[in-house]
């Protein structure tokens, strides 16, 4: 009879006090997967349980890393074109080209949040 060992790596903090994220690898019979799994707290009564989940395979790991990686640089890349935007109009007799920064706080942005462990 095989036993399933399962080992919590990270527990990542929502910022939502009653759901987090828990980063878990899991063994069985020797296949062995990474799986993310959304939790909330139910009450006292039920306290933590799953609400949904990922099971992510050995294979698909670097490939994640590597998103999450680029996904970490997207705001310093996003703000740079900020800093420089070049705005292009088209008349009949010339291009005008007016070449600034957006100062507005509605500009578009991408903000991507990093979690701290609970």
């Amino acid at each position: 009879m095989s036993y399933l060992k399962e080992n919590v790596v990270e527990t990542i903090s929502t910022g939502d006090r009653d759901r987090t994220l828990v980063v878990n690898c899991t063994d069985r019979d020797g296949c062995v997967l990474v799986e993310i799994r959304q939790q909330s707290f139910g009450g006292q009564r039920v306290g933590w349980f799953t609400q949904s989940s990922v099971q992510v395979s050995p294979e698909s790991v670097a490939a994640l890393r590597t998103a999450l990686g680029i996904a970490s640089a997207l705001p310093e890349i996003v703000s740079a074109k900020r800093e420089r935007v070049t705005l292009k109009a088209d008349r009949s007799d010339n291009e005008a080209i007016v070449s600034g920064r957006i100062a507005s706080s509605s500009a578009p942005s991408l903000r991507v949040w990093h979690a701290e462990s609970a």
